[in-house]
């Protein structure tokens, strides 16, 4: 059995159930029956693992989502990114409020850190974000719109380091965008809390703050901006994880060998 995500625990940090109502109760007794008559269990995170380990699972396994960083190499970028004094921040994903990226917009300074923030993507907050932007066009702040997955590799080639803010953390939720950095060797400004969190500080990949705390996360900015030397190291760490801890043709592989095991055993 595969858990990419808790449920029915994440409808519930969620707000979308109540955790004593009879719903809740009888889901999560489906649950744990499942994990019980489960072979073994599979998870994306180290939190998803312990949780249905503690939970009645048999057996479990941690297989990251990870990356393959083969599509991230030789990267044809068409001279997109030239020398440039201010740093080059991207974010790229889903603008919704779980997010935040409009309030970032709103309430760090871009252009005082000596840097430029780069947005693609759509979602809830989008108009918000373009109202802001058109009303403060200096901000050094620049919407692109869409893009698709395949232009993702791209698009990160073009910058110095990445955003990925959470405003509320899910339980067992990791950003699949933090891997997808590691493999272009951005090194990460992580605002939010959770097992994200704790990768981009076990790791040494970026830089962290709390969510919503603005002056934390411009103060992140101006130190990159300081430090040639510690942004190099993080690149180099994002580098080696993305092809030796994170890479997803070796996890596919280990895993494949694993579920041999188990068909042996029988």
């Amino acid at each position: 059995m595969n858990v990419s995500d808790l449920w029915p625990l994440s409808a519930r940090e969620l707000g979308a159930m109540s955790g004593d109502g009879f719903a809740y109760r009888t889901l999560e007794k489906l649950e744990r029956h499942l994990y019980k008559k489960s072979i073994f269990c599979m998870g994306q995170s180290q939190e998803i693992v312990d949780y249905i380990k503690e939970h009645e699972a048999k057996e479990v396994y941690l297989f990251r989502n990870g990356v393959d960083p083969s599509r991230f190499t030789d990267v044809n970028i068409d001279g997109a990114k030239e020398p440039a004094d201010k740093i080059r921040i991207v974010y790229a994903g889903l603008l919704g409020f779980a997010q935040g990226i409009a309030g970032i917009c709103e309430n760090v300074s871009f252009k005082d850190a000596g840097a430029e923030f780069h947005i693609y993507g759509a979602g809830g907050e989008q108009a918000a974000i373009e109202k802001y932007l058109k009303e403060h066009p200096d901000c050094s702040v620049f919407y692109h719109g869409k893009v698709s997955r395949d232009q993702i590799p791209v698009v990160l080639g073009q910058a110095d380091c990445t955003l990925i803010p959470l405003v509320k953390n899910i339980f067992g939720a990791v950003p699949s965008k933090i891997y997808e950095s590691m493999a272009s060797g951005l090194p990460i400004l992580f605002s939010g809390e959770g097992e994200g969190k704790r990768i981009v500080e076990e790791n040494n990949l970026g830089w962290v703050s709390a969510p919503l705390d603005y002056k934390q996360l411009e103060a992140n900015i101006r130190h990159i901006a300081s430090s040639k030397d510690d942004w190099e190291e993080k690149k180099l760490n994002c580098l080696d994880c993305a092809k030796n801890k994170y890479n997803r043709p070796r996890q596919v592989k280990a895993l494949y060998d694993f579920m041999a095991s188990k068909l042996a055993a029988k």
